[in-house]
């Protein structure tokens, strides 16, 4: 499926398998999934017909299957068919009626607003042994009830990393992708992802300049809609016309070749992104310059390749893309290796909870 939260349980699926001595099985939704797409060594079970209360059955009846050792949860994930009312009692009944640690990765803030995802989260709670945050501020903003509903479970930080391959291009490789995107002398400006409001996608046609830059927009666009439709619009105006290229989704092999392709790789983040922003680690580990917003930090990190902007800076990013275009950063950590780490990471905290009974 078409979903970041996807991408890294794929990740973290092979990752496990490649460097420890864990066995996985991975169980979700059967609709909209690619058959046969599982790692090797694993299991990948396409037999969820909803997260509903109506799914469990089919829940209880993988579950004696499997008799995993461990139930590890990713939530929230996009596409994946709500209403979630099953798999909130999901970690519950794990605890409760087949005795196995329960695990959970929360990817987003808890919300402010959308109350049933909100009370998913309040009911998840309640069956986690662990829980995985993303985010560094994560533990902070966890509310005061759901932190007595998290009782004794332990709260732990694991970043995320890059979803995409690393890969080196040599020069020639790198002119081939930039003849077919018809850059000329024009400097190539990249955005990847899902492309949302929040995002700030539509400030690129505001950072940069159709005089001395090609845009790559490395995501779907859909005039269904309106704030993509505006894009395509902006995309096809006179000024941008010929100079703006949409890729659609590509496989994470081809973005990467795509994103080390580019001269600088732009997050305009309304609120400002982190080490949580998958997107941002698929940039950096091809070594390419990233420039994003930040609401904690400020300019340019040589060691990353990285200039932070303030959220809604267009003159200070449009500074930083003028000085920083192009620098490439030779000292990058491949996302196998940073996974290799996650692996290990989520291992230790598997064996401390078997190890705790």
């Amino acid at each position: 499926m078409r979903c970041g939260v996807g991408d890294y349980t794929e990740q973290l699926a092979s990752s496990l398998i490649q460097h420890t001595d864990i066995g996985v099985s991975v169980l979700t939704s059967s609709v909209g999934a690619a058959a046969g797409a599982a790692p090797d060594h694993s299991e990948a079970h396409y037999v969820m017909p909803s997260w509903s209360i109506h799914g469990l059955l089919s829940f209880f009846s993988m579950m004696r299957r499997i008799k995993p050792d461990i139930v590890h949860v990713q939530f929230p994930a996009q596409g994946y068919i709500p209403p979630l009312g099953g798999l909130a009692w999901i970690p519950i009944i794990c605890r409760l009626v087949f005795r196995v640690p329960v695990v959970q990765t929360w990817h987003e803030y808890i919300p402010d607003k959308a109350p049933d995802t909100l009370s998913c989260m309040y009911k998840m709670a309640l069956g986690a042994s662990a829980l995985i945050v993303v985010r560094p501020d994560y533990t902070s903003r966890i509310p005061k009830t759901m932190r007595f509903l998290l009782g004794r479970a332990s709260i732990r930080l694991i970043p995320n990393v890059s979803n995409v391959p690393t890969v080196i291009l040599s020069p020639d490789e790198r002119a081939a992708i930039r003849g077919k995107l018809d850059c000329g002398e024009s400097r190539l400006v990249a955005h990847f992802g899902f492309v949302y409001p929040h995002k700030g996608t539509d400030l690129l046609f505001h950072i940069s300049d159709p005089a001395k830059h090609r845009l790559l927009i490395i995501g779907e666009l859909s005039e269904r809609d309106p704030f993509h439709a505006r894009l395509l619009a902006r995309a096809a105006s006179p000024e941008w016309r010929g100079k703006v290229t949409i890729t659609g989704f590509v496989p994470g092999a081809e973005a990467a070749r795509l994103l080390a392709a580019a001269d600088a790789v732009v997050f305009p983040f309304m609120s400002g992104g982190g080490n949580w922003n998958t997107s941002v680690h698929a940039a950096t580990s091809q070594g390419s310059f990233v420039l994003m917003t930040s609401a904690g930090r400020n300019g340019y990190d040589a060691a990353a390749n990285i200039y932070y902007a303030r959220p809604g800076a267009i003159d200070e990013m449009r500074r930083a893309l003028a000085e920083y275009s192009g620098a490439r950063n030779p000292r990058v950590e491949t996302a196998e290796e940073t996974w290799a780490a996650m692996a290990a990471a989520h291992h230790e905290l598997y064996l401390s909870l078997l190890r705790a009974g």
